[in-house]
Order: C-alpha cells, then structure tokens, then sequence
C-alpha cells in the first residue's frame, strides 16, 4: 500500500540499491523469467495441435465404434418407421373396433330382449304351474280337514245328546226307586220285626244287593254308550294308525310337491340369474364401448394425438389387442406425459451439469443448448465420454498442468517466507533501539514480535508449499520415482488448489503481500498497565500516553528502514509530518522531537495551534492569497 502503520514515506529521492550482487542477482532472474515465459507461449501455442492431435486419435480410435452407433442409429430409424406404421395400422383396427362394437351391441341389445321375453314367458308359466299346485294342496288339506271335524263334530254331538238323556232318565229312576226303596224296607222291616227276624242281617243284606243292583243299573244304563264308543273306537280310535300312516303320506306328498316346487323355483332363477348377469355383461360392455368412444373423441382433440396422428392410418394383425381403448389412451398418455417429464428431468440434469462448465471448457461440452435433440446429442456424447473413459485422457492433461501450479506456487510461496528472518533482524533491532534510547520514564517496555500469519490465503499457501516438498514426486504424471499414494496425493493437491481458489474469492484483493505473510504483534508496560501481545497499540493509558507510544514505535520503524535505504549515505534525513501532538504533554514533545532527531528523523508538527515554539528549529506559516496559491513565509528559526 502507500502507507506503513499509518504513516506515509515518500523514497523518490532514495536511491536504489545497486551494489553489484544485486544486479547480477536481478539479471538472473529477469533472464530466468523471461525463459519462462518464452517456454509458457511455447507450450501454449502448441497445445492446439496437441489437442487437435489427441482429438484426431480419439476419433480414429473410436471410428470402429462410431460405424457401429450410425448402424444402431439406422436399425433404431428402421424401427421408429415400423412402429410408425404399426401405430397407424392400430388406429384402424381402433375404427374396425368401433363399428364392429355397435355392431354387436345392436346384436346383444337385440338377443337381450328376446330372451328377457322367453324368461318373462318361463316365469309367467312357472308362477302359474306353482300357483295350482298349492291351490291343490291347499284344497286337499281342507278337505280332509273338514272330514275330520265333521266327523268329530257329530260324534260329540251324539255323545252329549245321549249322555243328557240317560243322566235325566237316571235321575228320575233314582228318585222313584229311592222312594220305593223306602217303602218297601219300612214294610219290610215291620213284617220281618212282627215275625221274629234279625232286621240288621237282613239291613246289610239290603245294602249288599242295593249296590249290585246299582251296578247292574250303571251297566245297563251304560250299555249303548259303551256300544257306540266300541262304534267308535272302532271306526276312530282303532283307525288311529290308518290316519297317521295317511296323514303321513300327504306330508310326504306335501314335501314332494314342495321339493318339486323348490326345484323348479332354483332352476327358472338360475336361468334368470344367467340371464340377468348376460345382461348386465352385455351392458358393461355397452357403457365400455361408449365410454371408449367418448374417451376416443376427447382423445382426437388432445395434443398427445396430434403428436401420433401420423402413425394412426395404416393397420398390421401384429398390434390388435383385447384391451380396451380407455386402457391404450391412458397408456400413450402416460407415456407420452412421462416422456415430457423424462426430457425435462434430463434437461434439468444436463443443464446442472453443465452449469460446472464455462463455453470453452477443456472437454468441448456444448453449454448452450436449447433444443430437445441438442439435449439428447449432448446426452449421447457424454455417455460416449464416460463409456470410452475420455475422462482418464483429460485427467492425466489436468494432472500435468496442476502439478506446474503446485510448483510455481510452492516456490513462490518459499520466496514469501523467505524473507521471515529479515523480518525477524528488523524486529530485533527496533526492539534493542528502544532499549538503549528510551526517554519515557512512564513507559517500561515497548516490544515487538513476529508471528505466524493468520491470513486464510497466507496459511493454504503454506500448506500447498508444504506437500508440494513432500510429494513432489508424486504430481503430475507417473514417473519412475512416483509412490504408489500418487493418485491420493493428485486428489489432494487438487483440493488444495480448490481451497485455494475459494480462500482468493473470500479475500476480494488481486494480490499477497509480504505484510500479509506474518503478524507483527506489540507489548507495552506502562507503569502498572500492561497490554500483553495486541495487533494494534490502544488503551496504553492516557490519550497522551497512546499518542506518544504510537509514535515512538513508527520512529522506530522509519529508522529501521531508512537505515536499509540510506547506506549510500551517511548523513541521511527523513522529514515526517506528525499529526496531534497537540495530545501530548509539553516535556514530552521535546522528548519525541529528539527521539526522532537522534534517528535523523525530522519531524513535522502540522498543527494550527501553537505550543512550545521553542522546542521547533523552524516555524512557517502557510496561507493562500487571493489567487488560491499557498505561499509559505518562515517566521521564526532556533539555531542552538
């Protein structure tokens, strides 16, 4: 830059150096450099027809293989033009399959009704045939039914008429031969008393008879009841079995006639269950064909088939299909769709790709591409790249070129570092200027140090010098003394070189210089203040105190340097401007001026304000006249 540490040195009147060394030094190597450069344009005006070499190679090594692809190419060409006429011939049998449907759906529509018909007709007659059956049933049941009752109905009438008149007949019996009964015994008993007999013998005589006769009475009573229930049992209760066997019987036949029912019943709706399920097939079919066919218009007005309309015209037996016409639309669409998504994925991926290269890359990949077969050119160049592995020719180009940056670097970064004991030698004399010449009581020490640089570009140049030392061998191409970690070391110089790059992006300058290869660091002990090792002298103490340290340590540095500058010379001077030395206390500006005066450093205070003027040699004052010229008039000289 134009200043050192903030102050500005102007060396137009120092001489260069130019003892002898130095010059031969500087002929060698400008004479050095310029072979360089003659070498670079060299190999730079022949790469040309290297690379038009290598390309000829290329090609004349893979024109085997490029026969080939154009065969491929012709044979695919050959196949787009069959496919071509097959998908024409597709839309044909499409039409055929149109007409051929309403064809059979005028047929189908017509079986269906005949046969709903004929299975109206079945059933009709089949309901009917059901219908008397269980009208015969149902009367045969009745009929024996009725038999039944009645038959039960006039025999308990009969019992119960009979069964009133024999208990009325009994009854008035009873009475009268109760009374009779009475009389006869009360004779009886008097004669029988009259006559001497045993009356109570004879009493349970009396009982004894009276209750056979009663049964007997009973019996004779009963006789025509038990013969009509003989009469029964024998037409009724006897017959039980016949009955039941009888009854039985038209069970079976009840269940016969049932089965038979149950059987026809299963059979007329199975043959309405087949009928119904032809015609709901029938008129599935129907809705697919005219869903088909609405699918088909809507189809014809899509930009998928205006993409196939030329294959659509001509047929071939090969591609006919039962599938349905819903079904291949939604396949051309889905292919057609997925092969719109396909190009833009590949321009997408084609396109990120090349984004990592400039237009004139090293690999002559095409960068500005637009349309879908430049797209697919470029896809097929790069596969042919990759398959033919043209990336080991280019790698082992990038190898040598890299491996010379490497090297260049290294030995420029060496020449950077190089001048770190210099450096070293100036901090050393500053620092033991300081001791012997201090005049501050308050300020103890002022130190400076060297250290390693913490510049990002200053370290990865150190690491790229660094392995180009170690592994100089390996870089580039293999040679006979190349290691096997060759390839790792290339892939690591790489990313070095990467590193580089991105560390110069971040560093937004066009160049390193050597202030940037180290730290220059500085300790101050003021009184019981002590600022340990800082990059930028502040809070020493007082503003006074920061002014008049900052100040000592810049003398310093200019005396360091102008003592390289000025060996021509042994009485060399240096005139600085210093600015606010108004800061400092009034003993200590006689101090900093002879500071500086012991060094040949002759300072200059710019300060409008005036303050111990006696301490200056000289004292100007500067104005401008009525022209704006400045004009200096010296007003007052010190000569002690």
């Amino acid at each position: 830059g134009e200043s050192f540490y903030g102050i500005k040195i102007s060396l137009e009147d120092v001489a260069p150096i130019t003892t002898p060394n130095a010059i031969v030094n500087y002929e060698y190597a400008f004479k050095k450099l310029n072979e360089e450069i003659g070498q670079l344009k060299k190999k730079y005006l022949e790469l040309p027809k290297k690379l038009e070499g290598e390309l000829n190679r290329i090609k004349n090594r893979n024109q085997p293989q490029i026969s080939k692809l154009k065969d491929s190419i012709r044979n695919t060409e050959y196949q787009i033009r069959q496919t071509k006429l097959k998908a024409r011939q597709a839309s044909v049998d499409l039409n055929d399959l149109v007409e051929k449907a309403k064809t059979e759906q005028q047929h189908a529509l017509k079986k269906v009704k005949e046969a709903i018909e004929n299975a109206k007709e079945q059933e009709i007659d089949a309901k009917n045939k059901i219908g008397e059956i269980e009208k015969q049933i149902k009367r045969k049941i009745k009929t024996k039914e009725r038999e039944r009752d009645n038959k039960i109905t006039e025999a308990q009438n009969q019992v119960a008429t009979q069964t009133k008149q024999i208990e009325a007949e009994i009854a008035a019996r009873k009475n009268a031969f109760a009374r009779r009964k009475e009389e006869v015994a009360l004779q009886k008993n008097q004669e029988l008393g009259n006559k001497g007999a045993d009356t109570d013998r004879l009493g349970a005589i009396d009982k004894l008879l009276s209750k056979i006769a009663t049964e007997l009475t009973f019996i004779e009573e009963n006789r025509d009841t038990v013969v009509e229930y003989k009469k029964d049992k024998r037409e009724l209760f006897d017959r039980v079995k016949e009955f039941k066997n009888e009854n039985q019987l038209l069970k079976q036949k009840l269940e016969q006639e049932k089965q038979k029912y149950n059987r026809l019943e299963h059979s007329l709706k199975e043959e309405l269950e087949v009928i119904k399920n032809s015609i709901k097939d029938i008129e599935s079919r129907l809705r697919n064909i005219k869903e088909d066919l609405a699918e088909f218009s809507r189809f014809k007005s899509s930009e998928v088939y205006q993409s196939i309309e030329s294959f659509m015209t001509d047929s071939d037996e090969n591609y006919k299909t039962n599938q349905r016409c819903k079904l291949i639309i939604e396949d051309i669409n889905r292919a057609y769709y997925q092969k719109i998504t396909q190009e833009t994925q590949l321009k997408e991926d084609i396109n990120k790709f090349l984004g990592n290269f400039s237009e004139q890359n090293l690999f002559n990949f095409r960068t500005n591409l637009i349309t879908i077969d430049e797209y697919m050119d470029s896809s097929e160049k790069l596969m042919d790249f990759i398959e033919e592995d043209k990336i080991a020719e280019f790698e082992k180009r990038v190898y040598e070129r890299f491996a010379n940056i490497v090297t260049a670097i290294g030995k420029e970064t060496t020449e950077l570092i190089s001048k770190t004991g210099e450096i070293q030698t100036i901090v050393r004399k500053i620092n033991n200027d300081f001791m012997e010449r201090n005049f501050v009581g308050a300020v103890k020490k002022i130190e400076l140090r060297v250290d390693e640089s913490a510049n990002n570009v200053v370290v990865v140049l150190k690491l790229i010098k660094e392995f180009n030392d170690e592994n100089a061998l390996d870089l580039g191409e293999a040679t006979l003394f190349s290691t096997p970690n060759r390839e790792a070391s290339n892939k690591k110089a790489i990313e070095l070189l990467k590193q580089l790059v991105k560390e110069i992006d971040n560093y937004k300058k066009d160049d390193v210089s050597l202030s940037d290869s180290f730290e220059l660091k500085f300790r101050v002990e003021e009184n019981q203040n002590n600022t340990g090792w800082v990059e930028k002298l502040s809070n020493v103490g007082s503003d006074g105190t920061d002014v008049l340290v900052k100040a000592m340590v810049n003398i310093m540095l200019l005396n360091v340097f102008k003592k390289g500058a000025s060996k021509r010379f042994k009485d060399f001077r240096l005139h600085c401007m210093m600015d606010e030395i108004g800061r400092l206390h009034p003993s200590n500006v006689k101090g900093i001026l002879k500071f500086a005066n012991d060094r040949n450093i002759l300072l200059i205070n710019g300060s409008p304000i005036e303050s111990t003027p006696l301490n200056y040699k000289h004292i100007y004052k500067i104005e401008k006249d009525s022209a704006s010229i400045t004009k200096v008039k010296r007003i007052v000289s010190n000569f002690n």
